[in-house]
């Protein structure tokens, strides 16, 4: 099984099918546009003002961290911004993303109900029914339909994912885009897996403390510590432990 771009005129057939499904959509009212998205959500109880506010006032904090890291070492005002004030700056930003995304999940869970994303869907849907080929360059699938009985299989999931990776603007390397995670890795304090390390490339916790690949706390030798430095096994049990005296 393989997979090859779509002609133009492949193209043009799945735009009808997007459409042809979105039109069928509408007549049948029951399917949310994205426009409606926040309002039915709130009509179900699942969202609020409140929500609203503090989605807004995550993203706010995005955009002005965004704004911050590409101004460089200087404030909005003019002020001096060092390179541990960024860092930290870019650590709050990663857990201000993921707030984010927790926050918004309500709305997200609703959007693949939506008549948009359905008819997109089955844009794509009819690609993959005519990219998807034999090895033979055979059609894999006879239509659709057929297609869609079959897309959960392994085999065509993977198939699926090439096409669209090969037809879309996707970027594998998206992550590393992100500002917050191009200044870390640009000054290293982070490595390739986007984990904390220090000036050596050793493993650190957000407090810079050593830490082992699973997080643990580890001394200059490599041994398993506690907080206060005393040693202890995988459990967190006290290798060094004084019996109590009467």
């Amino acid at each position: 099984m393989k997979v090859v771009k779509p002609t133009m005129q492949q193209k043009t057939r799945a735009s009808l099918e997007k459409s042809k499904t979105f039109a069928r959509l509408i007549r049948e009212k029951d399917v949310l546009l994205r426009s409606e998205l926040k309002k039915a959500a709130h009509d179900r109880g699942l969202w609020d003002d409140k929500k609203q506010e503090e989605l807004d006032a995550v993203r706010k904090k995005i955009l002005d961290g965004d704004a911050q890291l590409k101004r460089g070492g200087k404030t909005l005002e003019g002020a001096p911004f060092s390179r541990a004030q960024a860092k930290k700056l870019a650590l709050d930003m990663m857990e201000w993303r993921s707030e984010f995304l927790n926050l918004n999940s309500v709305l997200t869970e609703f959007e693949g109900f939506t008549c948009e994303t359905q008819s997109e869907q089955a844009e794509f849907d009819y690609l993959c029914s005519v990219c998807i080929l034999n090895d033979d360059d055979t059609p894999r699938f006879a239509d659709i339909n057929e297609y869609r009985s079959a897309s959960n299989e392994e085999e065509v999931e993977v198939k699926a994912g090439e096409l669209s990776a090969l037809i879309s603007d996707y970027d594998p390397n998206w992550y590393n885009q992100l500002p917050e995670i191009n200044f870390l890795m640009k000054y290293k304090f982070i490595n390739d897996e986007h984990q904390l390390i220090d000036e050596d490339g050793q493993l650190v916790n957000g407090t810079g403390h050593k830490v082992n690949k699973d997080g643990q706390l580890i001394n200059e030798q490599g041994e398993l510590v506690n907080d206060y430095g005393e040693k202890v096994d995988k459990d967190g049990n006290m290798l060094e432990f004084v019996e109590f005296v009467d």
